[in-house]
């Protein structure tokens, strides 16, 4: 099979057919056991399917987690179990050793396969597969390989992921709406208030789901485009897929979403069977799934799984990565799955999420929204150390390739990267100090950080009179949070100096975050337009080495509780038509696909290296990401005012030896980065020196508008 595609194992009891094979499958006839989700032989608690994979080259093993599959028209039971196994980057074979257990609670063991304490059922299959080299034609992702954090040789490593293949992966995404999933589609999605764990949010259309019909059009049968059927109704999934198409076409490449929200802002996403209304009370008491004996929380919805499976596939073929949030910050959220990181039905969620879309080759894990830290490092959500044991377990799990350098010169076996959502602001510093002095070396699991910024923006209000301050920071405060992984732990326990990728989710105030371009939109402050986030977000982030995804407001659309107009954006947890926001995510992917050609993993900010330049009392001066040798990128958000354009000086440093050296200058409209004019050829010698931007091609008339400036050398 092709490195980086799934090639997935299904274990039955004789060989009925699977309803949703998804891909390249392998189908054997064991004999397994017909089970059903009763409290005491629950399928998903009380079993265990693992996958032992010995690679080649003398490589360490690892394992797979396998996952109850039910069985045909009632997938609540069955006696169907299904691994999913990704190819990884080395080729040659692959032995895998299936190994299925029963014992009292050994889904949620630590223990290695058939190693687990008095397993009292124990069946063992093998399977060999050869890997050869990726399918370079294969769509999205398929070609390229998982995006993980890989290591580079140096003390620090990288800013930024990269997939398996090499290419440097910088996001551009959306992160909003955060519940996505709670789509009309969907099993069990069918009624006005279905599946949905009581009123849902303040301020919102109560029993609201999410029908993206707007976006049906986008789904194209001639590109193999998936549906389904959900509740007999046919032709289900036209919209979420359709959303996903348009998002692609206009160049998101990554998308944030809650895999279980009950308890929390929209309490309408699950992967449970049954529809439960109530959230857990102060004891933790929880309604029972239907049809079974069992806690809700320990029974999950198989069809609905495999739907969400179709649509996460989907999304890798279109080149998005999925951020998955585990966790909300409403404590009721977290009471859902029950105190602390190690509950039962904790680490059950996280497995089975790992088992069922782990072999996704573009997903991030983000263990909680909004993770408050007090100074002491106590939390309202978790601890270090219970975010760290979190990270710990699905890393147990979770293998996506091999990083030659994660562990020094031997290397080890990596996942998909972890991440935690902090608080706006001066919550995110401490968050972050603290997982830097708590977490060692050895036991280090942050691989992203995922920041909401309001920059000097209010809470609740960014329109101009409510600024507090000349401009909205988001490039400083980019940079004071990496600074404080790069400067390290002064004390024994903590880690040593380390690049982390720089992920800004949410941006603005909570109310207003990107606005909405829609004619009439609901957007509570009219500054929040295309044209002020991409300069005062959009190239603050990137030319800070940092990644972004968008976050849309939190806001009601038109119409009325009743009949809700749908032609509007909406807020955070009411987006159905991406078309609202498309300006800024189509100037997002020009400037992303602009910095992409550069070698960013070698570039680093330096807003120092112009001078003197004119600042706008709104946007500042101007960011400059380079890598100190070949290529300068700057943005300049004025030019200056009247008929006098003023850039400044541009400190660009030249090789030591030999000279002189020749660069190229060239303009570009910063909204389209279309270039302006014809370019600027110019010499420098020896060590590099001065050079100050022609702006002759310019309009003088447009002088007040933003620019991007770009230094290549070309010997």
């Amino acid at each position: 099979m092709p490195a980086y595609q799934t090639f997935t194992f299904n274990f039955a009891t004789g060989e009925s057919p699977d309803n949703n094979p998804g891909g390249p499958f392998d189908e054997a006839a064991v004999d397994v056991p017909y089970l059903a989700p009763t409290q005491f032989n629950n399928p998903w608690l009380h079993w265990r399917l693992t996958a032992v994979v010995t690679p080649p080259g003398n490589l360490p093993t690892y394992e797979i987690a396998g996952f109850f599959n039910g069985s045909g028209p009632n997938p609540a039971v069955g006696d169907r179990w299904r691994v999913h196994f990704t190819a990884p980057t080395l080729q040659g074979l692959y032995s895998i050793r299936f190994v299925f257990e029963e014992g009292p609670f050994i889904n949620v063991s630590d223990a290695p396969a058939a190693a687990a304490a008095s397993p009292t059922f124990v069946k063992e299959w093998n399977r060999d597969v050869i890997v050869i080299g990726p399918e370079q034609t294969a769509p999205g992702f398929l070609a390229k390989g998982p995006i993980l954090a890989f290591r580079e040789p140096g003390a620090l490593g990288t800013r930024y992921l990269r997939h398996s293949n090499g290419e440097t992966f910088l996001k551009g995404g959306v992160g909003s709406p955060e519940n996505f999933l709670a789509y009309s589609g969907f099993t069990d999605y069918t009624g006005p208030e279905a599946s949905v764990d009581g009123v849902g949010s303040p301020a919102q259309v109560n029993g609201f789901i999410h029908e993206y019909q707007a976006h049906e059009l986008d789904w194209d049968l001639s590109n193999g485009d998936p549906e389904w059927t959900a509740d007999g109704v046919a032709q289900s999934g036209r919209g979420i897929i359709g959303a996903l198409n348009y998002l692609s076409s206009v160049g998101v490449n990554s998308m944030y979403m809650l895999l279980m929200n009950l308890g929390g802002d929209g309490r309408d996403v699950h992967p449970f069977i049954g529809t439960p209304k109530d959230a857990a009370d102060s004891l933790g008491n929880h309604p029972v799934a239907a049809g079974t004996s069992g806690d809700v929380r320990r029974n999950y919805s198989v069809k609905r799984m495999r739907e969400w499976t179709t649509v996460f596939e989907h999304a890798m073929a279109r080149g998005i990565m999925l951020q998955f949030f585990l966790a909300e910050t409403e404590g009721e959220n977290i009471a859902w799955l029950g105190a602390g990181s190690d509950s039962i039905e904790r680490r059950l969620f996280q497995k089975n999420m790992v088992a069922m879309f782990g072999h996704l080759q573009g997903v991030k894990w983000n263990l909680c929204e909004e993770n408050i830290l007090d100074p002491a490092g106590n939390s309202a959500q978790f601890t270090v150390t219970e975010l760290t044991d979190m990270a710990h377990w699905i890393q147990r799990w979770d293998i996506s390739d091999y990083d030659p350098y994660r562990s020094g010169v031997v290397g080890s076996w990596i996942g998909h990267p972890i991440s935690v959502h902090g608080a706006p602001n001066l919550s995110l510093q401490e968050l972050y100090t603290q997982i830097r002095d708590q977490v060692s070396d050895a036991d280090w699991w942050l691989d992203c950080t995922s920041m909401q910024l309001h920059g000097f923006e209010q809470r609740f209000n960014d329109c101009s009179s409510n600024v507090a301050g000349p401009r909205s920071s988001y490039s400083d405060f980019t940079e004071s949070i990496q600074s404080i992984f790069v400067a390290g732990s002064s004390g024994s326990t903590g880690s040593s100096s380390r690049f982390v990728v720089m992920d800004v989710d949410e941006q603005g105030s909570n109310n207003n975050g990107v606005g909405d371009e829609s004619p009439g939109a609901g957007t509570p402050c009219a500054t929040a337009t295309s044209e002020d986030r991409r300069k005062r977000v959009l190239f603050d982030v990137l030319l800070s080495g940092g990644n972004i995804d968008w976050y849309f407001g939190y806001y009601s659309f038109g119409g009325t509780v009743q009949v809700p107009d749908r032609s509007f954006g909406g807020g955070d947890l009411r987006v159905e038509n991406f078309r609202t926001r498309a300006m800024i995510l189509t100037q997002t992917r020009a400037f992303r696909e602009l910095l992409s050609s550069f070698p960013l993993r070698s570039m680093e900010p330096s807003d120092g290296s112009v001078m003197n330049e004119a600042n706008d009392a709104e946007f500042g001066d101007a960011e400059v990401l380079t890598d100190h040798d070949s290529t300068y990128v700057i943005y300049y958000p004025t030019l200056g005012t009247g008929s006098t354009a003023n850039p400044g000086t541009v400190a660009v440093t030249a090789p030591s030896s030999s000279g002189p050296y020749d660069y190229v200058g060239r303009w570009f409209n910063a909204s389209s980065t279309m270039p302006i004019g014809s370019p600027t050829v110019f010499q420098l010698t020896a060590g590099g020196g001065s050079h100050s931007p022609d702006t002759s091609s310019l309009d003088p008339a447009l002088y007040g508008s933003d620019y991007i400036y770009l230094i290549t050398r070309v010997n």
